[in-house]
């Protein structure tokens, strides 16, 4: 989200964009503050921790994940492609970074990636984001619903798992 919020900053000038963060975490109070030093705090919510019935309800509500992984100073990784998977279930683009198994969920057909820890890179996803039509955004989020349900239901991850232990 350091990464996130001085992109959204720079973008504001020209789209109005809105952030809602799901979650806590012990970097949260950092996060109020750098909104407050970018002065993005009418832009950015903090929602807090929510059910998993409340993101099923409510992830179809909005016009895309983003998801901006990275490697922290300590060399913690965001584990973030189930976040994906689900996001793109509920037929919302994604909006992400090259970062561990979201470079092979997310194509141009779902969403965008760029390189993790680069403000400029989710400054570009953002701005190619905002530039699509309605339609666009829609048959993005498509195309996502369709891809998570071809590649990756339980069935077929099921035997994809199978065949890796039969091959042990």
């Amino acid at each position: 989200m350091q990464f996130l919020l001085p992109a959204i900053q720079k973008l504001n000038k020209k789209y109005s964009i809105s952030l809602d963060i799901v979650g806590e975490g012990p970097l949260l109070n950092d996060l109020i503050y750098l909104c407050e030093e970018l002065n993005i705090v009418t832009e950015v919510k903090f929602l807090g921790v929510k059910s998993p019935t409340w993101l099923a309800k409510n992830t179809s509500d909005y016009s895309a994940l983003v998801a901006p992984f990275c490697v922290s100073s300590n060399g913690d990784r965001d584990t973030g492609p189930v976040v994906l998977k689900e996001a793109m279930a509920s037929g919302i683009p994604v909006l992400t970074t090259e970062l561990m198994g979201a470079k092979e969920i997310v194509n141009d057909s779902v969403g965008f990636k760029c390189e993790p820890s680069s403000i400029g890179g989710l400054e570009r996803i953002l701005t190619e984001f905002c530039d699509l039509s309605p339609y666009e955004r829609y048959a993005k989020g498509l195309n996502a619903k369709k891809l998570v349900t071809k590649k990756f239901d339980a069935n077929s991850q099921a035997k994809k798992l199978s065949n890796w232990i039969q091959t042990v």
